[in-house]
């Protein structure tokens, strides 16, 4: 039994939510109103920590300024714990692989780039496409949920994530109370807030997840692919860091070649994963 997450709920509609995940645009998403049981959902939010404390990490730079995460979980508020728990359980995972038509979903434990997030007011973050794999050798991200901890948000507050299609954005989300987000984690998610946030402390909690389906590529080092096109980015190093942001994406080309050549060759030479 799940005491924070309406699991219940969300399984009752799991098949017709996985027909819009599926036929949802810009990419592969959907948003819930009703994902935690509210009396809970309060609970978090009182709980969640002040900048304060030390395990907060300051991962801002120059693409997303003013951005804190906190990945510790022995550092974490008891309330803040159990959620996480929860979305790493079976039940959760079992709805997530219905809803995505994904197959042996894994959690990440280590909250590697996830966890609980906070960004301070007039922070904004640059769209981007997410790293797509761990630091753990062939697993690939294959899904993102952030649940938004906000008491309360307001329009004129700025903040919404921007689902982006080229050079415009196609759909934006308010981070309200209790919001959750899922989507699929691929080059063409392209996501960000590029209007400064205002007044506010915009919070969250990431989780990602993850499959074992890269099984012969080798291990492969995390990277976001950052869309400096579709932004005024003022910087002396911004020519520099268009020119890395396409090599990564030349590279992570070459990878999936590689890969579909390895698949290939196993075939052809009838050999079966981890037979060699």
């Amino acid at each position: 039994m799940l005491e924070y997450i309406n699991i219940e709920y969300l399984v009752s509609r799991a098949k017709k939510d996985a027909e819009e995940f599926k036929k949802a645009d810009p990419f592969k998403h959907i948003v819930f109103s009703q994902f935690l049981h509210e009396q809970k959902l309060n609970k978090i939010i009182e709980s969640f920590p002040s900048l304060q404390q030390s395990a907060w990490k300051n991962v801002g730079h120059e693409l997303q300024k003013g951005k804190y995460s906190f990945n510790d979980i022995l550092e974490m508020p008891m309330s803040i714990r159990q959620l996480i728990f929860e979305l790493q359980s079976g039940p959760v995972i079992k709805w997530l692989e219905i809803v995505s038509n994904n197959k042996n979903l894994l959690p990440d434990p280590h909250l590697f780039g996830a966890g609980l997030q906070c960004m301070e007011p007039n922070s904004f973050l640059t769209p981007h496409a997410d790293f797509q794999f761990s630091n753990i050798p062939n697993l690939k991200r294959k899904l993102t949920l952030i649940i938004y901890l906000n008491e309360q948000w307001n329009n004129y507050n700025y903040g919404a994530l921007e689902l982006w299609e080229g050079n415009k954005v196609k759909k934006d989300i308010l981070p309200k109370k209790g919001q959750v987000i899922l989507f699929e984690t691929s080059s063409k998610a392209i996501h960000g807030i590029s209007k400064p946030i205002k007044n506010s402390f915009r919070k969250s909690l990431a989780l990602f997840y993850y499959s074992s389906q890269l099984d012969g590529v080798g291990e492969i080092k995390p990277a976001v692919f950052w869309q400096l096109n579709k932004v005024n980015v003022k910087n002396e190093n911004f020519f520099r860091k268009q020119l890395a942001n396409q090599l990564m994406r030349i590279s992570h080309l070459f990878l999936k070649f590689h890969y579909v050549l390895n698949q290939w060759s196993k075939k052809i030479l009838n050999i079966k994963t981890g037979n060699y």
